[in-house]
C-alpha cells in the first residue's frame, strides 16, 4: 500500500480538477458501484419485478379452518398453522431460517438486551386494529403471532368476534410472552406495543410499567431496516421493504387504512368474507417479519465488510451508533473508497471520529473473530499521529477521488496545520480549496493564519 505521505505529495503536485493516481481513481470517482449480475450480493435491492416472488397466499377460506379456544376469560377464535418451509414465499426449509450465525448480528445493535437473540426465544408479532391511532380507544381485534418449535414455525392468529373476547385474547398473548425472551415487530415500538400496553392496563392485567417491561426486549425491524437501507428506498413501509430487500411481491392485498372499515363491516353484518382479506394480510405480515429478520440481521456484521458502499456506509454508521467504533472502521473505509462523493465525505467524517474513539480501546473479541492486529486498527501508522489517525488517510482518499472536494481539502489542511506541523502543505490545500470557493471568508482567514505560521516557522 503506498505511503500516505507519498500519496499526499502526489495530490499536491497534481493540477486541481483532475484525479491523481490514474485510471484506478478515475473509475472509483466516476462510476457507481457495480453489483453482481445475479443480484445476489448481500444487501442487494430487488428492482426488477420479474425477479420478485409472488407469495402464494394461504387458503382463501381461512376462517373455515379456525377453532375456538377456551381460556380462563372465556372463548376466543384462533387460527393455527404449522410451517416446515418458508411458505408462502420460498421453498426454503424453516430449519435454515435465522440460524445462529445470522442471529448473532443482534449482538452489534445498541440495545444490549438483544445480545443472545435466538429464534427459539423470539415472538414475531403483528396486530390489526380498529383505528390507526395508538390511543386507549384503539383495540387490536386481530393478533398475529409466530414462534419456532424445533424446525417448524407456528403461526397463530387470534380474532375477536366481539369486543367481550378481548380479555381471552390478551390472556393468550401473555401466555406466549411468558415463553418468549424477545419480541420482533415492524414499527411495533411506535404502534403495536403502545396499543397492547393500553389494552393490558385497561383490563387490569398489569400496570403501565409492568406492561411496558413485559413487551421488551424488542427488535423493531423498521428501525433496523431504516438504518441499513438509509437513502436507498423511497419509503420504508413493510410492503416496500419486502419487495426491495426480499423480492416478495404481494398481489391482491388490502391497504392498511382499509382494515378497520372491514372489521366494522363484519361486526355489523357478521359476514365473515369481509375478514378474509384482513386475515391474509396479517398472515403475510407475520411471515414477513421472520424473513426480514433473517435478511437484515445477516447484514449486521463488521467483517468481512460489505463491498456494497451503500450498505457499508449505513452499517458503519449503525455500529458507531451502537458504540462499536473500532468495528465500524472496515465498512466505513469501503464507503470512503467506493461510495459517491457525498457518501464518501459523510463516511470520512464518521471514520475520523471512529478512529479517534477506537484508539486505545482495541478490538472486542466477538462476532466473527475480529483481531486487534491485521483487520483492526494498527497501533502505529493508522492509529497515531496527525498523518495516521483522526481521518488523515480517509480524507486523503476522498481528495484523491474527488480533487475539488472542499470538505476533504479543508479537513486535510486542519490535520496538517498546527496539529501536524506542516503549515506549508496545509496552505497549499487551502489555496486549492479557494479555487472552488473564491472569496470564502473562512478559507481566507485560514489561509492568512497558515501564512503567518509558515513565516514564523511553526
Amino acid at each position: 500500500m503506498p505511503d500516505p505521505l507519498d500519496r499526499f505529495r502526489r495530490l499536491l503536485q497534481h493540477p486541481a480538477g483532475a484525479p491523481p493516481g490514474g485510471a484506478r481513481h478515475q473509475h472509483a470517482a466516476g462510476a457507481p458501484h457495480q453489483r453482481s449480475e445475479e443480484g445476489k450480493e448481500a444487501g442487494e435491492l430487488r428492482s426488477d419485478p420479474t425477479d420478485q416472488l409472488e407469495p402464494a397466499s394461504p387458503e382463501r377460506d381461512m376462517l373455515a379452518a379456525a377453532s375456538t379456544l377456551d381460556t380462563p376469560y372465556g372463548r376466543v377464535r384462533v387460527l393455527d398453522k404449522r410451517l416446515e418451509t418458508a411458505w408462502p414465499y420460498a421453498a426454503t426449509l424453516m430449519s435454515r431460517v435465522l440460524l445462529p450465525e445470522v442471529t448473532a448480528g443482534a449482538a452489534w445493535l445498541k440495545d444490549e438486551r438483544l445480545r443472545g437473540f435466538e429464534r427459539d426465544g423470539a415472538l414475531f408479532l403483528d396486530v390489526e386494529t380498529t383505528g390507526l391511532s395508538h390511543g386507549a380507544g384503539t383495540v387490536a381485534f386481530l393478533l398475529g403471532m409466530a414462534w419456532f418449535e424445533g424446525d417448524e414455525l407456528v403461526l397463530r392468529q387470534v380474532l375477536l368476534e366481539d369486543y367481550d373476547q378481548e380479555q381471552a385474547q390478551l390472556h393468550l398473548l401473555l401466555e406466549r410472552l411468558a415463553r418468549s425472551r424477545f419480541l420482533v415487530t415492524y414499527n411495533g415500538k411506535s404502534f403495536d406495543r403502545s396499543v397492547l400496553e393500553n389494552r393490558l392496563v385497561i383490563h387490569r392485567f398489569m400496570d403501565r410499567d409492568e406492561a411496558h417491561m413485559r413487551l421488551m426486549p424488542h427488535l423493531d425491524l423498521l428501525h433496523l431496516g431504516r438504518r441499513l437501507y438509509s437513502g436507498m428506498l423511497e419509503s420504508h413501509t413493510l410492503s416496500r421493504v419486502e419487495a426491495a430487500v426480499l423480492g416478495f411481491l404481494r398481489t391482491d392485498d388490502i391497504a392498511g387504512a382499509m382494515v378497520p372499515q372491514m372489521y366494522f363491516q363484519y361486526l355489523l353484518t357478521r359476514d365473515e368474507s369481509a375478514l378474509e382479506p384482513v386475515l391474509r394480510h396479517n398472515f403475510d405480515d407475520v411471515l414477513s417479519l421472520v424473513h426480514l429478520a433473517d435478511a437484515l440481521l445477516a447484514l449486521v456484521k463488521p467483517v468481512p465488510p460489505s463491498d456494497n458502499p451503500d450498505i457499508a456506509a449505513n452499517l458503519g454508521k449503525l455500529l458507531c451508533h451502537s458504540g462499536f467504533h473500532a468495528e465500524a472502521v472496515p465498512n466505513l473505509r469501503v464507503a470512503v473508497a467506493l461510495g459517491t462523493q457525498e457518501q464518501a465525505v459523510r463516511s470520512a467524517r464518521l471514520l475520523a471520529s471512529a478512529e479517534r474513539r477506537a484508539r486505545g480501546e482495541g478490538l472486542k473479541a466477538k462476532g466473527e473473530g475480529l483481531k486487534a492486529k491485521g483487520e483492526g486498527l494498527k497501533a502505529k501508522g493508522e492509529g497515531a499521529g496527525a498523518k495516521g489517525a483522526g481521518g488523515f488517510e480517509a480524507w486523503l482518499t476522498v481528495a484523491e477521488r474527488f480533487p475539488d472536494n472542499v470538505d476533504a481539502l479543508v479537513e486535510l489542511a486542519k490535520l496538517l496545520g498546527r496539529r501536524g506541523g506542516d503549515p506549508a502543505g496545509a496552505l497549499a490545500l487551502v489555496e486549492r480549496a479557494l479555487t472552488q470557493r473564491p472569496g470564502d471568508p473562512e478559507l481566507l482567514r485560514r489561509a492568512e493564519r497558515l501564512r503567518r505560521d509558515r513565516t514564523m516557522g511553526r
